[in-house]
């Protein structure tokens, strides 16, 4: 009893030294800034300030009995909102903030509301890291599950995207990779239990939120499915059990789609018959010859997670291919796009306009969390990342994340007047 109230209170002190970081680094970056409430400028830019912030205006409407969530007259002479609905994820869990403010608070809250989001990265990241290491006797230190979840938060990927609508999948993500390996690991065969339904919930989740990226999250599932299942459990002499929980895990996944069909198969027609996405040739070669805007951005993420990448490259030895072979490949399929933009734009399912690698936390997801793992199997071996190597690794990934959140956080402020 004593030792679970213990590890109670240190699970705690993590989740709590989490939230002090990201917060000192964000607030950091707003007083550099001069971003409200520390100045006169704001941070909604871009697309963030054309799209999602008066779509915001139109769901508080909604939500205070005002309008209607899926039809507008006063844009362009009538409107249907389906397809906007998804792509700017006006039914994101995280809107429900808008029935606690008034509607002249909406613009001065988006400083808030993009520190919420940085904040549940962090906390599903961090209840990753503390939680996933059911089948092992140690798990990472504290210490690096509080940078891990840090570095995930206010990644290369969170700064530079924190305008668009996507870091709300990004705080999904940790969460359903957990689901999902549980899922599998300790609900076998048909048994449908606590951990089959987060995953079915939190799919669902995805799908209603935000459809190009349910595109993009199952496009990871299928490889992080499929090197799992082929490289790893039908290896073993566990194949029935593995057979069940691949045929358990699509038929989930197809009635989390079901479950969201009523926004879904609406969303998508409306997606689909836009001008961005209709009329355009979608051969291989055409999407091939689509250029990447700025391919820097892709490289960044990647730097930003250099610290654990660079572990997993130094720890690897070749006696470890065979067991480790699954994390491997999905590790090399997840990079692959930083440096191979035909990857990339399968990836978005086409050609793309500015933003490449928009599943970039995927990437950064995976990094950290096969570092995390590599840790507690070297831990278990009686091998610990300590001393000046392990003082200087943490120190250098503090300051990449430091460097990189004010570098490349907020680079234009437009004064509110």
């Amino acid at each position: 009893m004593n030792l679970l109230k213990k590890n109670v209170q240190k699970s705690s002190c993590n989740y709590l030294f989490t939230f002090i970081f990201v917060s000192i680094v964000f607030f950091i970056c707003c007083i550099k800034k001069g971003i409200f409430p520390f100045g006169n400028a704001r941070i909604d830019i871009s697309d963030f300030q054309d799209q999602s912030v008066p779509l915001y205006y139109f769901l508080w409407d909604f939500m205070h009995g005002k309008g209607n969530l899926f039809f507008s007259w006063e844009v362009g002479s009538g409107l249907e909102f389906h397809g906007v609905a998804s792509f700017l994820t006006l039914l994101s869990p995280f809107n429900i903030v808008f029935l606690f403010i008034k509607r002249s608070w909406i613009e001065p809250f988006m400083t808030f509301f993009v520190w919420v989001k940085f904040l549940a990265m962090g906390f599903s990241m961090c209840f990753f890291l503390s939680n996933c290491w059911k089948k092992y006797e140690q798990k990472p230190d504290n210490f690096w599950i509080v940078i891990g979840s840090v570095g995930y938060a206010l990644s290369a990927y969170s700064v530079q995207y924190y305008l668009l609508p996507w870091l709300d999948i990004a705080a999904m993500f940790p969460l359903l990779i957990y689901a999902l390996l549980y899922m599998i690991k300790y609900e076998p065969g048909r048994q449908i239990k606590k951990y089959s339904a987060a995953y079915l919930i939190l799919m669902t989740l995805i799908f209603i939120t935000h459809i190009p990226q349910a595109y993009m999250v199952c496009f990871y599932l299928i490889l992080f499915a499929g090197s799992y299942f082929f490289l790893t459990q039908f290896t073993t002499d566990e194949k029935k059990s593995s057979r069940a929980a691949l045929l358990k895990f699509g038929l989930l996944t197809l009635l989390a789609l079901a479950f969201s069909a009523f926004i879904f198969i609406p969303s998508a027609i409306s997606i689909m018959q836009s001008g961005r996405i209709s009329g355009v040739d979608y051969t291989y070669f055409h999407l091939l010859d689509e250029p990447g805007m700025d391919p820097s951005c892709k490289r960044l993420m990647l730097y930003s997670v250099l610290v654990p990448f660079i572990y997993l490259i130094v720890t690897f030895r070749k006696s470890m291919l065979k067991t480790h072979l699954s994390e491997c490949v999905i590790i090399s399929f997840m990079i692959l796009p930083v440096f191979v933009e035909g990857t990339n734009i399968l990836w978005h399912m086409g050609p793309y306009i500015c933003f490449p690698m928009r599943f970039g936390y995927m990437m950064i997801f995976t990094i950290i969390a096969a570092a995390a793992k590599r840790m507690v199997e070297r831990k278990e071996a009686g091998q610990t990342l300590k001393g000046k190597w392990g003082y200087g690794a943490a120190a250098f990934w503090c300051l990449t994340i430091l460097v990189f959140s004010i570098w490349l956080m907020l680079p234009l402020v437009i004064i509110i007047r």
